[in-house]
């Protein structure tokens, strides 16, 4: 996993590997889903994204939770955000914090990113001595 640099892609391929769901419901995925209280920490899948249209509980593993966890932090961090007053004409620099949504937003992620991912992880392990 150290291969990939893009937090959110390694978090949705590490969430794949990790717990054997299939794609859509992975992106189905809303914060409120997710059990981080529970020891192991554990993630509900919704029935209308599940092959079988059955509601299931997930657990997680501790490096796919440390790794939710991350992302969430890292994607509603505090910002800079730069922008130029139209009646001033001058620079403002405020600070904010996105709001908090209730999806993971692993729909962005594309095709050929994931394809990239696992092509970079078969290279690699071919190539270990």
């Amino acid at each position: 996993m150290n291969v990939c640099d893009n937090i959110r892609l390694r978090t949705y391929v590490t969430l794949l590997a990790a717990t054997g769901m299939r794609a859509v419901e992975a992106l189905s995925i809303r914060i409120k889903d997710i059990d981080f209280d529970s020891n192991p920490a554990k993630v509900k899948i919704r029935g209308e994204y599940t092959k079988t249209k059955v509601d299931r509980i997930i657990f997680l593993t501790e490096e796919l939770t440390q790794q939710l966890k991350s992302w969430l932090d890292y994607k509603y961090r505090t910002r800079r955000v730069c922008h130029q007053h139209k009646q001033h004409g001058k620079t403002i620099t405020e600070y904010r914090t996105p709001e908090t949504i209730s999806y993971l937003p692993f729909t962005k992620i594309k095709r050929r990113q994931v394809l990239i991912y696992y092509t970079m992880i078969f290279v690699n392990l071919l190539f270990i001595p």
